[in-house]
């Protein structure tokens, strides 16, 4: 996908509870909509004055299965970590099983977590990027529970096409665990993790790479064309024929 001018990733050290730190810095009028990817981003939004951030207001979202627009004006900065999908447990804790597709702003996201605290003084990007990198430490102590780590690296590398049957035998474990272990770990069942995976391989095969819709259906593993239509329109919120040119998900590519 491509990426927006003024948008920045760093990857993170090794074994890091971070998929990657992430800034973007608004130099016009526009909208963009964020594809779900499965995942929590606990982000400070603010106004770029000088070389500071003015206003940064913390931001927490849970695991995002929906797309959702974004509008920005000239000088509008957002300082996010983007998380791996084990550890939206360690973010949300109990309030795990009601926080998909939650977008928390402000008092509310220190409330959810509590470590996550306004800058109410001016900061500059490379503050609170520090801020997020300590904060991801801590979190990350908690580890990925009882959810193998192999369940989420075998589900991107077969595209989401693997199914869940086979995965549970080389897990060594029964569905009914495999649904629970997620459920508790990631806030999404593996089927429905799995899902978003493929929507994004069949999306690239379009968009990057130029196949038909039919063709990109079957490469992706669909039953069929209209079965990979409904997932567009249910995860992107748009048909294959109509793809937006405004929209991105930078760095997804390095997982599925």
């Amino acid at each position: 996908m491509p990426v927006p001018q003024g948008y920045q990733e760093t990857d993170p050290l090794p074994a890091s509870g971070a998929e990657t730190f992430w800034t973007y810095v608004a130099s016009e009028v526009g909208q963009t909509l964020i594809l779900p990817d499965g995942r929590c981003d606990v982000i400070y939004h603010g106004r770029l004055q000088g070389d500071v951030i003015v206003d940064a207001t913390p931001v927490l979202t849970g695991p995002a299965t929906i797309s959702f627009p974004v509008t920005y004006q000239p000088g509008d900065v957002w300082v996010g970590v983007r998380l791996q999908p084990w550890m939206a447990l360690s973010v949300w804790g109990a309030g795990l099983a009601g926080a998909r597709d939650q977008v928390l702003r402000g008092p509310a996201a220190s409330a959810a977590l509590p470590v996550l605290t306004p800058q109410n003084q001016p900061e500059t990007i490379a503050d609170l990027q520090t801020a997020l990198e300590a904060l991801e430490n801590k979190l990350g102590r908690a580890g990925r529970g009882d959810l193998p780590e192999n369940a989420l690296s075998l589900i991107r590398v077969s595209g989401g096409q693997i199914a869940i049957h086979d995965l549970t035998a080389q897990l060594g474990l029964s569905e009914r665990q495999l649904n629970r272990r997620f459920a508790v770990q990631v806030g999404l069942t593996p089927k429905l993790y799995a899902s978003i995976i493929r929507f994004h391989r069949a999306l690239r095969l379009i968009r990057d790479l130029g196949l038909s819709a039919s063709e990109a259906a079957y490469e992706a593993g669909y039953s069929d064309q209209a079965h990979m239509i409904r997932s567009f329109r249910r995860f992107g919120g748009f048909s294959p024929a109509h793809i937006p040119t405004a929209m991105s998900l930078p760095g997804f590519s390095k997982l599925s």
